[in-house]
């Protein structure tokens, strides 16, 4: 259980270290997870990384509200619910201040290459 959990945890800091996250770079650890609650974990995850790196940088309102609430989502700290970040992070095995440095590391790429 352990070998299995660590190689889950290897596989997500290689798809975080890439210059972009896709959302398809979970798609293999989302068929092995064991339960359909960790699958909709994983699934919520994946939609705020969409939203945010899609909707980085929009100036529409529906797609900056879409940026806005994913960015939200992972900056709160919040535990009382079921499916805040810190939550489906810890249910999926991560660490979820390494998800938040990363997610930093990518913002601040795209604002280098903006400029």
């Amino acid at each position: 259980m352990k070998h299995t959990r660590d190689a889950q945890a290897a596989a997500t800091e290689q798809s975080f270290a890439a210059d972009i996250v896709l959302p398809d770079q979970f798609s293999g650890a989302s068929s092995a997870l064991p339960d359909s609650e960790r699958r909709l974990r994983l699934a919520i995850l994946e939609d705020a990384l969409r939203y945010y790196q899609h909707y980085y940088g929009a100036t529409g309102s529906r797609a900056r509200v879409l940026y806005e609430d994913a960015a939200d989502w992972f900056a709160s700290p919040d535990r009382s619910e079921p499916f805040s970040f810190e939550n489906v992070s810890e249910a999926l095995g991560l660490d979820p201040h390494y998800v938040r440095r990363c997610l930093q590391q990518w913002r601040d790429a795209q604002l280098t290459r903006a400029a």
